[in-house]
């Protein structure tokens, strides 16, 4: 509704219709428009109306049993039992869960012709597995550094449909493998910064992993780099000469420790033999450092079980996809050990 030189015009949908207002003041009108919203949005034609389910919106504190109203590419109403009258096709989605698209944070979609994650066959083309599990989302998890970003980006990120973000890797060409991911000496944190600075909106962190050096400066680099560009920090695996306790030490609020409830003898688990969490595991957890599953270890279901909150993720997509086995939805439920 629009008034504009003592005319009104009422639009619904595509179609629209001026009338003039000779002899109603502005007051009155304006009375008017308002008393016909309620009756406009009630008769709002309705493309897809989803009947029924259990509706999951944590930013706007919702969670029940709703009706979701989706027009012009839109959702412009939730509410119990809309009409159907207005809806050009209706989907009894009773017994299913509604939510806004589910963000997975820890992939690796770097897809490419080499063997390996960066660049390579061992990543796993987002499209293929995302939208089909409730996917609009995701994070790289530091397949690519400052070297090889720009071709993730060209290659990958501007050419699939869903929304692709990255932790990008303190080690210049990302995640090729040895001897690269343990050379410090193309640890170039100004290149790096810079990287991230002219792809702020795509890069959301920086990650350290794979490194199996016995000196601490690359993790406490890689840190700083992290603070400086108000980024967190993801520490992945095989981080063979530091201790679980001295990594989570070292990590700071809002960092992130993934994989953190494998069962490899190269990192002690969260728990102990007795199931039970660790003290200082779980200090970390009270500090603000963020634990996140990263399907890929065994044995994850114990210790997700004792932190008691964890994000499920789609890197065992990646796992066993390479391996030739069957691929896990980020939908679906944790129902034991996993390999990988």
């Amino acid at each position: 509704i629009s008034i504009k030189s003592m005319k009104i015009k009422i639009c619904v949908g595509k179609n629209s219709k001026t009338y003039p207002l000779p002899n109603l003041t502005w007051a009155i009108a304006l009375c008017f428009c308002f008393s016909m919203v309620p009756f406009l949005l009630h008769g709002q034609e309705i493309d897809i109306l989803l009947k029924g389910g259990q509706v999951v919106d944590a930013k706007n504190n919702i969670n029940g049993k709703m009706d979701v109203a989706i027009s012009n590419g839109k959702i412009f109403r939730i509410a119990r039992d809309i009409p159907v009258t207005n809806a050009k096709k209706v989907l009894d989605v009773t017994g299913l869960y509604v939510s806004p698209g589910l963000i997975d944070i820890h992939t690796h979609v770097f897809v490419g012709p080499n063997p390996g994650f960066a660049n390579g066959s061992s990543s796993v083309k987002p499209d293929d597995f995302t939208f089909r599990a409730g996917i609009t989302t995701v994070v790289d998890a530091g397949t690519s550094g400052w070297r090889n970003f720009p071709l993730f980006k060209e290659q990958v990120i501007d050419r699939v449909k869903t929304r692709v973000l990255a932790f990008i890797n303190v080690f210049g060409p990302g995640m090729v493998g040895s001897p690269a991911d343990q050379d410090t000496t193309d640890m170039d944190l100004l290149k790096a910064s810079e990287t991230i600075s002219k792809y702020p909106d795509l890069i959301v962190g920086v990650k350290i992993g794979h490194y199996s050096g016995k000196d601490w400066a690359p993790f406490i680099k890689t840190s700083e780099l992290a603070q400086r560009n108000k980024r967190p920090l993801l520490v992945e695996c095989h981080l063979t000469e530091f201790s679980l306790e001295d990594q989570l030490n070292k990590m700071k609020p809002g960092d992130i420790i993934t994989h953190a409830f494998e069962n490899v003898s190269e990192r002690m688990p969260v728990i102990d033999e007795k199931g039970v969490l660790r003290p200082f595991v779980l200090n970390a957890h009270k500090r603000g450092v963020l634990f996140d599953v990263g399907h890929g270890g065994e044995d994850v279901g114990e210790g997700q079980r004792a932190v008691g909150e964890a994000r499920q993720d789609q890197h065992q997509a990646a796992v066993q996809h390479r391996n030739g086995g069957p691929a896990e939805d980020l939908a679906e439920p944790h129902r034991g050990p996993r390999q990988g």
